[in-house]
């Protein structure tokens, strides 16, 4: 048996790969819908969150606490009259940039996982409502078509040309 081993290469280290690491928080079904939910439809309560997702309130717990740990979500108190008090799962800026992914993933379902009833995802601007989509877009404004766009790995503070 003739095989081939390759000695480990230190710069494929996944933890320095920004994919990898941010799929170590979100790169699970339930906090992608937790941060959909909370994104499209500003939802912030436990129960809310709960009933519209149909998720158990362990893994919600659970969830949510990630996120709040890494910075995405923040844990706001609040007392309802009579009530004790309760929290709200409110998104940070961070967990606000997640918007485009959500629209990038919403796309990307919308185009080659179609349903015949399914809903589509449109973004808009706040201020006017215009329509709005994701693009590649060079540094001089140009948009490019996805299928002339590469990846490369570089360091950071390598030139990126």
């Amino acid at each position: 048996m003739t095989g081939h081993t390759q000695s480990p290469d230190p710069t494929l280290d996944p933890e320095l790969c920004p994919v990898h690491r941010s799929l170590e928080i979100v790169g699970d079904r339930w906090t992608m819908l937790i941060l959909r939910r909370a994104l499209l439809r500003g939802t912030t309560r436990f129960a809310d969150f709960r009933d519209g997702l149909h998720i158990a309130p362990n893994i919600l717990t659970d969830r949510l606490g990630k996120l709040v740990d890494e910075g995405i979500m923040e844990r706001h108190g609040y007392r309802e009259p009579g009530s004790r008090e309760r929290f709200e799962y409110v998104l940070t800026e961070a967990g606000r940039e997640f918007n485009m992914l959500v629209s990038a993933l919403a796309g990307w379902g919308a185009r080659n996982r179609p349903l015949e009833n399914s809903r589509r995802v449109d973004a808009y601007t706040l201020d006017d409502q215009q329509p709005v989509e994701l693009a590649y877009v060079t540094p001089e404004g140009e948009r490019v078509d996805p299928q002339r766009v590469s990846t490369r790995r570089r360091d950071l503070g390598e030139n990126p040309r």
